[in-house]
């Protein structure tokens, strides 16, 4: 079987990385609604390479995440009166009905967004800043990050200029500014939605 590659641009005959297995990631729907047919596309169209796969005796591990937070979500749980969580757990139960329905095999494991986060925001705040921003920060951050889209205290209350302060206090004033910013722009975000 030949598939394009997108490193060389060329249609390369498919070689598993490790013999014998396959590994798949697709990015599933942001959970805010029922799915559409630009959801189901996808799904439809990777669960046929996973079974083609399977079929020619590959060990496929699937994955396909649902994005439980998002803009969406949030403008959602505030129009309804829930919690942006009740709509994504509503919306992830329809969307698994709606897949079975089109006979689409559940993956191997469907991570959600809001169980990646802390690693998110380890990965990408650091590659921000070159590896000089602190645990302190990142901590800081992640905290205040989870409080202002879940209105949760996880695990103590943090508001911006607190996250500031403690950034300020065991990082760095650069740790400070970074914090600032990042929240700023959450906080910013979550306002339009509302």
């Amino acid at each position: 079987m030949k598939i394009y590659n997108t490193l060389t641009k060329k249609k390369e005959e498919f070689v598993p990385l490790e013999e014998g297995k396959v590994k798949m990631y697709v990015c599933g729907p942001t959970v805010y609604n029922f799915i559409h047919i630009g959801n189901a596309r996808p799904m439809i169209v990777f669960d046929t390479v996973r079974r083609y796969m399977e079929y020619k005796g590959y060990d496929v591990n699937y994955v396909s995440n649902f994005t439980d937070v998002d803009d969406k979500i949030i403008a959602k749980a505030i129009e309804e009166g829930v919690s942006a969580e009740e709509i994504s757990k509503r919306y992830i139960a329809e969307c698994k009905k709606d897949m079975a329905d089109m006979n689409v095999k559940p993956a191997t494991t469907h991570p959600l967004a809001t169980q990646e986060i802390d690693g998110m925001i380890e990965k990408h705040c650091i590659g921000w800043t070159k590896n000089r921003l602190s645990r302190v920060a990142v901590s800081v951050l992640r905290t205040a990050v989870y409080e202002m889209l879940y209105e949760e205290k996880i695990p103590v209350s943090v508001s911006i200029n607190e996250a500031v302060e403690i950034a300020k206090t065991y990082g760095s004033t650069e740790d400070a500014s970074f914090v600032n910013g990042v929240l700023g722009s959450v906080a910013k975000e979550l306002e339009s939605a509302q």
